[in-house]
Formats: C-alpha cells, sequence, structure tokens
C-alpha cells in the first residue's frame, strides 16, 4: 500500500472538518494564528524601550507575511505554508554597510566586531529577545490540529 492508498477517495481540497474550513483553510487560519504571535512579539519588543538615537518606521513589524501558496507533500502527507517578512525587514545600515536582516538581528541580538570604550546596549551591542521562540511556544500552547512550526534561517 502507498501513500496515497492511505488517502482514499477523500478530495483534500474540498473536505469539511468540524470548524467548518477545508484543510486548506485550516491551514491559512493557523498561519494567520501564529503571524499574529509573531506579530505580538515585535509589539513587545517595541514596547520594551524607546528609541533615542533614530525614529521608528516600524516597517519590521508591517513586514510579517503569509505566502500566497499552501504547498503539498503527498509522500510524507505534510501541508504547509509559509509565515515569513517581506523586504522591509531589511534595514539600512547607520554606517553604510550592508542592511541588516532585522528579524535575525532582534531574535539573535548583534555586536559590533570593534567595541568603543563604553558600549552602548541596543546601540553597539544587543543580546537579543528570542521573540522567534517565544512566538512559537505561544502558537502551540494552544494547538487543536497539532501543526508544527519550522524556523527558517
Amino acid at each position: 500500500m502507498n501513500d496515497l492508498d492511505i488517502l482514499g477517495d477523500i478530495d483534500w481540497s474540498t473536505a469539511i472538518f468540524d470548524n467548518g474550513l477545508t484543510l486548506e483553510g485550516t491551514l491559512r487560519q493557523e498561519a494567520e494564528r501564529f503571524k499574529k504571535c509573531v506579530e505580538d512579539e515585535i509589539q513587545k519588543y517595541y514596547d520594551s524601550y524607546s528609541p533615542v538615537m533614530y525614529s521608528r518606521t516600524n516597517a519590521f513589524q508591517n513586514s510579517v507575511e503569509i505566502q500566497d501558496m499552501v504547498n503539498m507533500n503527498i509522500d510524507v502527507g505534510q501541508m504547509s505554508i509559509m509565515v515569513g517578512f517581506n523586504d522591509d525587514a531589511y534595514h539600512p545600515s547607520l554606517f553604510g554597510g550592508d542592511k541588516g536582516y532585522v528579524p535575525a538581528l532582534i531574535n539573535d541580538g548583534w555586536s559590533w566586531k570593534n567595541q568603543p570604550q563604553t558600549s552602548i546596549y541596543r546601540f553597539t551591542y544587543f543580546d537579543g529577545t528570542g521573540f522567534f521562540e517565544r512566538a512559537i511556544a505561544e502558537f502551540l500552547s494552544d494547538n487543536p490540529y497539532g501543526v508544527t512550526v519550522d524556523i527558517i534561517k
């Protein structure tokens, strides 16, 4: 018996679940819920301090997106949808260097190679917030469909 035999004659694109949605609709609903978890964690970061050296554009918070296409892999019985960041998640360097990928910088932190004598927290270095992990933990705390979340960096 192959994987397709297990699925039987069910048309998963139109099958309706107890929540009144198709499998794809349920996946999209869960993607929206995860997106909100990510946006809430970003807001917590924004609320944690007020910048002095610059004005926020809020481009990072507005960069969270859900891709349009749902991917289906019948061989492993898996559907996926990508929740990611658009180009607004890249921030220009204040010093003319390469653009920084804000989600990674805020999640993991940063540190200048040549720290000045007096380091400036959130400017010359930052410990990171771990917001990806917190957003995932929040999402998984109420996960009736057994959705898994993978971070692709």
